[in-house]
C-alpha cells in the first residue's frame, strides 16, 4: 500500500503538515492543563509521536536502498528531543505565549548555524525575514523578560536554539530521502 505515485508524494506531505499543526496547535493548552512533571509531558509526547511515525511507516513504507547520513540524523534527532523538553519545561515554568514566541527565534539560529555549520549564506529574503522575527520578539517582550519566570523564559529561549539546531541537522539529511528521517 505504499506510496504510488507524486500525487501520493504530495498528500502524504499534506497530511503531516495537517497533522502536525493540529498538535501543534493544540500543545500549549494541554502542557498548561495537564498536572504532570514536565519530563513525564514530554515522554508522552514522544510516546504519542513514535506511534504516528510507526503507524505512518507502515502506510508510507521509505523504499528499499534509502540511506540517511549518520552523524547529522542522530544530531537532529537530539536536538528534536532537548527542542522538545526544553519547550514543556518552559510552558510550565512561564506563561505559554512566552514559551512559544521564544521558540519562535528558531529561524534566526537556523540562518546563523547554517551559515557557519553547512556554508548556506542566507539571502536577502531570508535576512529581511529575520529582522521582522527579531522585531516582533522585541515588541512582545518590549516590557521585559521574566516577570518571577526567568528560568521558564531561558528555556523557551533555548528550545528556540535548538530548534535552530535541528533544522541545520536536517539540512544536512538533504541528499536522503526526508521520509527516511
Amino acid at each position: 500500500m505504499g506510496i504510488k505515485g507524486p500525487r501520493d508524494h504530495q498528500l502524504a506531505g499534506q497530511m503531516a503538515v495537517l497533522s502536525t499543526a493540529f498538535l501543534w496547535s493544540t500543545s500549549g493548552l494541554f502542557i498548561k492543563m495537564i498536572d504532570w512533571h514536565p519530563m513525564i509531558i514530554a515522554g508522552a509526547r514522544g510516546f504519542v509521536a513514535a506511534i504516528f511515525l510507526i503507524v505512518l511507516r507502515i502506510i508510507f513504507p521509505v523504499p528499499k536502498g534509502t540511506k540517511t547520513p549518520a552523524f547529522p540524523f542522530w544530531a537532529a534527532a537530539f536536538a528534536n528531543a532537548f527542542t522538545i523538553l526544553t519547550f514543556v519545561t518552559a510552558n510550565k515554568l512561564t506563561a505559554s505565549a512566552n514559551a512559544v514566541l521564544l521558540q519562535y527565534s528558531a529561524p534566526i539560529w537556523t540562518a546563523l548555524l547554517g551559515w557557519w555549520l553547512i556554508k548556506e549564506k542566507p539571502r536577502w529574503e531570508h535576512w529581511g525575514a529575520l529582522v521582522l522575527v527579531i522585531g516582533g520578539l522585541l515588541i512582545f517582550f518590549r516590557g521585559g523578560l521574566g516577570s518571577g519566570a526567568l528560568l521558564g523564559d531561558g528555556l523557551g529561549a533555548l528550545s528556540g536554539i535548538f530548534a535552530g539546531i535541528f533544522m541545520v541537522f536536517m539540512r544536512m539529511t538533504k541528499d536522503g530521502n526526508p521520509r527516511a528521517a
